[in-house]
């Protein structure tokens, strides 16, 4: 007993390319043969009266016996199709003779086209190669031609007339001419007229659009999709896509343009012809159409059918339709079959065919392949076999089937022991052909009857799929799993990863299944080619190990982590099968600056040593730049700046005299102040200076700030700093003494700033500390304690003015205290006018005797 199942029809098609060749009959052929060098089938044309059959040759530079005395004038051949023996007659030409100066050089018969009524000729040789059209009605006897008129609508040198046709383009009632002009402009151009008595009239145009296409070299008007109006088909065989002349063929259906490209081969000149070969499929649209390619294959040519439909060109339908039968579930507990007395699942497959054509009603062999389960895991075998072919999963057959008949046939398809897979559904596919056939030829100097064969259609194969699954019991809808996803970045540093610090990263995930069974489980990593994966921890709580390629530049680094299994599962609870994680990758600087100088101080105030330079102290400054790693530091760039002027004086302080850097280039920066040069320093004034005298020792210490107009700055960029490699920047500086003495103190500390700072700074982690890199280097100024010239003066002055002073209130105090009353001269007086000691008194000098 078999599992019954519904029946599931599908069509089969099968499918062909548009620019591939359509499938006639290639295997018999009629030869006809010409002259020697006569270009015998230059053109052709098959003629057919009553029950007769003729292919008219053209051989256009063969002897002709209508004109012996010209030498190679061509000629027109005709060759009886239905006869036994291939012979081709020339055809004898008009023996009227026709002369006129009017007809000198016009070409006319280079092309043409004939309907139930007239006669349509191209004359490109006309009025100086502008060219025209002839149109001659055979019922009517009138001609109608087209004139160049003084609106120049026609170039000259158009070749108006290389190719002619016709067609209903205003109405399916009218007839209008077509005519192709493939040198208007070097770009050729198509022109519609219509029939007015006499003359032709222009109704509308199309162009070319590229140069030296020969676009209009043929034409074609043709109903594609069965509307009653023409669409008009235009070769360009020297348009260059690619490569070089493989050609084109523009479409215009009704409003809308297209393309037909052929093989695109190199040379191929697709579309030098375009003809019509009204209903070659059957199909009921009378549009087919060929197109050729006389350079495509080395030379050796090609024709391209193409096959008109509905919507307009396209491959044919196929004419066998094909059906899969298969149960819509596998149930593994219900063993229907028995093999080697052993219960085995089974069920029926069935294959059903049905023949569609137009004109034939005979019965037509198919051979056809069935395969089961082609779509199986590669790490899985078949998980089913047809019973009578062993443990094979495919079978072959043979069916004939009959239009308007559906043909079934049934095989069984019987399950393996222990399939693991039961979550990827089973598919079985069908594919066929028809049977390969010799038909009889009865008469080796006729056609044979034409085989059969399967059309195409676009968008479909000769073969079929079908597919059911197994029966489960599940507790979500459409059993499916829910997966669910979590990860983690450890990474070294919590907030990024620095380059070249040599750590690697681990990425922990844990993956859940909340759902139905998951089979086979996968979790995929993606990641960037600068990421490395290293091995995967542990197998439950997946841990990856990364290692980051240290060459990388820095940025953020996104990784994808993706779980997924074979089976189904629904799309509300695919949210969390997804994580992306964001990995900041910097640069890991850690460059460390050093600064020194010598002589590392000077003593300034020294009067005596006095020199005709303005700037007499000199110093050399070093700066070291050590790139401690981990990463490369990119773009370095040091900034050294010197106090220039001593606030708020502007004579120059420090004059930069030379840098010589070991790596990169240094220049100076014009966004400072302006300072003055001048070696004419005006000094402190005297109270400044008695004032810096008698004061006590004091400091001041001159420095820059990152900025800082009011100092010189140097600016050294020295490129990529490598791991371990070091730069050092030499700077010759020169001092003006003087400057100090416009505000002089007993010692002046001058400092030398030096800061570094990277290029992308967003990207750069500065380790084993925070901010910029800051050395400063000082130069110690002491004053020599030696009083100036005017200090002395005035000290020796103010001295010699405090002792007049201090004299002059000294005696002013002695006349005070009566210091300077003559007391001794009056005692001195009375002593020498008293009387002596022996009491004589002594009145006069007369009076006393010794």
């Amino acid at each position: 007993m078999y599992v019954g199942c519904g029946l599931i029809l599908a069509q089969l098609l099968l499918l062909i390319h548009p620019a591939a060749g359509y499938n006639l009959d290639q295997e018999h052929s009629l030869v006809f043969s010409g002259p020697p060098s006569s270009m015998f089938g230059y053109s052709v044309l098959l003629h057919q009266h009553r029950a007769q059959s003729w292919l008219v040759v053209g051989a256009p530079v063969a002897n002709s016996s209508s004109s012996p005395s010209v030498d190679s004038p061509g000629a027109i051949y005709s060759c009886d199709i239905s006869a036994e023996h291939r012979r081709c007659r020339q055809m004898h030409s008009d023996y009227q003779k026709k002369f006129g100066e009017d007809y000198g050089s016009c070409q006319a018969g280079i092309s043409n086209f004939l309907t139930r009524d007239l006669i349509i000729m191209g004359a490109p040789g006309t009025s100086y190669w502008t060219g025209s059209v002839l149109v001659f009605n055979t019922s009517s006897g009138g001609m109608s031609v087209y004139l160049d008129d003084e609106t120049g609508a026609v170039s000259f040198g158009s070749y108006l007339g290389y190719s002619v046709g016709a067609g209903h383009f205003l109405s399916p009632d009218s007839v209008e001419v077509v005519g192709g002009a493939p040198q208007y402009y070097q770009k050729g151009k198509v022109f519609i007229f219509t029939i007015d008595k006499s003359f032709l009239r222009i109704v509308s145009e199309v162009s070319g659009q590229e140069l030296g296409s020969y676009f209009g070299s043929s034409v074609c008007a043709i109903d594609l999709n069965a509307d009653g109006l023409s669409d008009l088909l235009v070769g360009a065989p020297m348009a260059t896509g690619a490569t070089r002349e493989e050609g084109r063929v523009h479409g215009k259906l009704a409003e809308a343009a297209f393309q037909l490209t052929g093989s695109d081969a190199y040379a191929a000149r697709f579309g030098e012809t375009v003809a019509d070969l009204g209903d070659l499929d059957d199909d009921g649209y009378p549009a087919d159409v060929a197109i050729g390619a006389p350079h495509e294959d080395n030379l050796n040519g090609a024709v391209y059918i193409y096959n008109g439909r509905k919507e307009g060109i396209s491959a044919a339908p196929s004419q066998v339709k094909v059906s899969l039968v298969l149960p819509e579930q596998i149930d593994q507990q219900m063993a229907t079959c028995r093999e080697q007395d052993a219960p085995t699942v089974c069920f029926n497959v069935s294959i059903c065919f049905s023949v569609r054509s137009r004109q034939f009603r005979g019965a037509i062999d198919l051979q056809y392949n069935l395969t089961a389960d082609p779509l199986h895991k590669p790490s899985f075998p078949h998980r089913f076999y047809f019973h009578y072919n062993g443990s094979s999963n495919s079978t072959r057959g043979r069916v004939r089937a009959r239009p308007g008949q559906i043909t079934c046939l049934t095989h069984v398809a019987h399950q393996k022991k222990d399939v693991r897979d039961i979550f990827t559904p089973v598919e079985f596919e069908v594919s066929y052909s028809h049977s390969e056939t010799s038909p009889h030829r009865g008469n080796a100097n006729a056609f044979p009857p034409l085989k059969p064969i399967l059309q195409q259609s676009p968008g479909h194969q000769n073969r079929i799929t079908n597919q059911t699954q197994f029966a489960r019991s599940c507790s979500l809808v459409n059993c499916s799993t829910n997966m669910q996803l979590s990860a983690e970045l450890m990474l070294p540093h919590s907030q990024y990863f620095a380059l070249g610090s040599g750590n690697t990263i681990v990425l922990k995930t844990a993956l859940r299944n909340a759902g139905d069974d998951a089979f086979l489980p996968r979790l995929s990593l993606r990641f960037p080619s600068n990421i490395h994966y290293n091995k995967v921890l542990q197998n439950v709580n997946i841990s990856f190990l990364l290692d980051v390629n240290q060459n990388s530049t820095p940025g953020d680094i996104i990784l994808h982590l993706n779980a997924s299994s074979d089976n189904l599962e629904n799309e509300e609870y695919l949210h969390d099968n997804s994580i992306s994680l964001t990995l900041p990758l910097k640069y890991g600087v850690n460059v460390n600056v050093h600064g020194f100088v010598t002589p590392n101080s000077f003593v300034f105030g020294d009067e005596e040593a006095t020199s005709v330079e303005c700037y007499t102290e000199s110093f050399n400054y070093t700066y070291k730049v050590l790139n401690s790693g981990p990463s490369r530091s990119r773009d370095t760039v040091v900034v050294i700046m010197l106090p220039k002027i001593l606030t708020p004086y502007r004579h120059r302080l420090l004059q930069l005299v030379d840098w010589q850097p070991s790596h990169g280039v240094c220049s100076l920066s014009d966004q400072t102040i302006s300072v003055i040069d001048d070696c004419d320093v005006p000094q402190a004034s005297v109270i400044k200076q008695l004032i810096f005298f008698f004061s006590s020792v004091s400091t001041r210490r001159m420095f820059c700030g990152r900025g800082d107009e009011m100092c010189e700055q140097l600016v050294c960029h020295l490129g990529n700093l490598e791991v371990g490699r070091e730069a050092s920047i030499h700077l010759e500086v020169k001092l003006n003494p003087n400057v100090l003495l416009q505000a002089p103190v007993k010692h002046t500390d001058n400092t030398c700033l030096g800061f570094l700072k990277a290029r992308f700074l967003h990207k750069v982690a500065k380790l084993h500390g925070t901010g910029v890199v800051r050395p400063q280097v000082v130069v110690e100024a002491l004053f020599t304690q030696k009083p100036s010239a005017l200090v002395k003066i005035f000290i020796i002055v103010v001295s010699l003015i405090l002792g007049l002073v201090i004299l002059a209130a000294l005696v002013w105090c002695l006349w005070k205290a009566g210091f300077f009353k003559r007391n001794l001269q009056k005692k001195k007086e009375e002593e020498f006018n008293r009387d002596s000691w022996d009491y004589v008194p002594k009145s006069n000098e007369r009076e006393s005797t010794s």
